[in-house]
């Protein structure tokens, strides 16, 4: 049977995305397209066609449709998952060749985990997470459903992060942390203290910028 790997959102992310398919032989028998009303249909970006609809791709009878929805918002993602009827495609786990992920791991559909990560034993990636380049996830470490972790992010044993929670690049969260729902963790932060929901913090040690709504 022939396959698509639709990638919703063709910026920056989704060339990235791009560049992880095509480097790792699990996705060879996989065409690409992207999915974007923002680009010019009938257009190519990266020699890839651009479509503005799942249902615009022609000939797709017997055809089995993955997507991945790359935004790196949080909230963007979550509003474009939300807006893809049920049933239309299967969410794909798109990962670089490069990527260390124990076998002990949960990752659930639709994330993206980009070069060099490392995912430990028993931790679990929620829907729609992408962790960036060299990002380790720590043993037992819980992320919610459509968080980003940005590159060289460490997440250190028993780390517990909420839904859509933004985890900035190079940030180190201390072992057994909880950030909740919502939360933002400035870039090079360390944090040493649960992050209440909706929360904006940053620094060395961490402390609240902007406090929750």
């Amino acid at each position: 049977m022939k396959k698509i790997i639709s990638i919703i959102g063709a910026g920056d992310l989704g060339v990235e995305t791009v560049d992880i398919i095509r480097g790792n032989s699990l996705y060879k028998d996989a065409d690409l397209v992207f999915i974007d009303n923002r680009s010019p249909a009938g257009t190519n970006i990266y020699d890839i066609p651009v479509f503005h609809d799942i249902a615009d791709i022609p000939n797709i009878e017997d055809t089995l449709i993955e997507g991945i929805v790359a935004f790196g918002s949080p909230k963007r993602r979550e509003l474009v998952v939300g807006t893809i009827p049920e049933g239309t495609i299967s969410f794909a786990i798109i990962r670089d060749k490069s990527a260390e992920i124990s076998a002990s791991a949960t990752i659930g559909r639709g994330c993206i985990l980009c070069n060099g990560v490392f995912v430990s034993s028993r931790a679990s990636l929620g829907q729609h997470v992408i962790v960036n380049a060299k990002a380790v996830v720590g043993h037992d470490v819980v992320v919610g459903d459509f968080s980003t972790i940005q590159p060289a992010a460490v997440l250190l044993g028993g780390v517990q992060i909420g839904r859509g929670v933004e985890v900035g690049a190079g940030a180190i969260i201390h072992p057994r942390i909880k950030v909740g729902d919502g939360a933002k963790i400035g870039l090079g932060s360390v944090v040493i203290r649960d992050v209440p929901a909706g929360a904006t913090v940053a620094g060395n040690p961490a402390r609240v910028f902007i406090a929750p709504s």
